[in-house]
């Protein structure tokens, strides 16, 4: 809980004031980097449209800890459209997990490599935006996509 404190009386401060009083109470790495990543995430939710689809938002979020997104959730305010996709991202966003993985897309022939991943992003984006509700919906989605590319 600190954390959100701390985050909150160093973040108005310009940036190199906020590394002098990291310096000088020696703060941990880790909480140097999430009090930037917070900065970092501040400039990002800007750029996010109010109608941003789910798979949009969670890009942007999931590379931040939970404590980052809270922290900005407190900054932003509960009542704000940006903290409402916040509260959505931290409450049901982040658990959506596709039925197929990396070995289901082997057996369905795609090569290993990247393309595993690229299209798992792909899988998962659909199902966050509801495009995709059940595991044969996804089998469905990947073989159109395979045969479009092949």
């Amino acid at each position: 809980m600190t954390f959100y404190y701390f985050a909150l009386w160093l973040l108005p401060l310009p940036g190199k004031v906020q590394e002098e009083v990291m310096e000088r109470l020696r703060v941990r790495k880790t909480t140097q980097e999430d009090l930037a990543a917070v900065a970092d995430l501040l400039h990002k939710l800007v750029l996010i449209p109010d109608d941003a689809r789910p798979s949009e938002i969670g890009r942007v979020f999931r590379q931040y800890r939970k404590r980052v997104l809270l922290s900005a959730l407190t900054v932003v305010g509960l009542d704000s459209t940006t903290g409402e996709q916040i509260v959505q991202y931290l409450k049901e966003w982040q658990h959506v997990q596709t039925f197929l993985n990396g070995n289901d897309l082997i057996a369905m022939g795609v090569p290993k490599g990247p393309e595993i991943g690229r299209l798992l992003e792909e899988l998962l984006a659909a199902r966050l935006d509801g495009e995709l509700v059940t595991e044969a919906e996804e089998r469905n989605f990947i073989s159109a996509l395979l045969s479009s590319q092949g």
